[in-house]
């Protein structure tokens, strides 16, 4: 990870809900919506660095998604950029950034 405090994430329809995922640390949350997906991103990295201890951390940090999550979410990101389809995506795709430092202070410094 390039910055182990700022988490790369994207957001995506599935059916009639969304799917959001976190491309560092390979998290997957569900709901009805943009937001509540977001929501639910947010929870799910906080508990997931809660659990991190200094004996688990090189186990756990990081912990990549594989190449063709990254490639979707890489698509994802450049589609959004498009000025034509800006407006398109913001109700159906979107990337997100988590800042999520470790809730542990012994973790900081073995992420940095």
């Amino acid at each position: 990870m390039k910055n182990p405090y700022i988490l790369r994430c994207f957001v995506k329809p599935d059916g009639d809900r969304f799917v959001g995922i976190c491309i560092d640390l390979d998290i997957a949350v569900v709901g009805a919506s943009i937001p509540e997906v977001k929501a639910n991103m947010s929870e799910a990295i906080s508990g997931y660095l809660q659990n991190i201890t200094p004996e688990n951390i090189k186990d756990l940090l990081p912990r990549p998604s594989p190449i063709h999550i990254k490639c979707q979410y890489y698509g994802i990101a450049m589609t959004c950029h498009l000025r034509f389809l800006k407006e398109w995506c913001l109700d159906r795709i979107q990337i997100f950034s988590e800042f999520a430092p470790p809730s542990n202070p012994q973790l900081a410094g073995a992420c940095a």
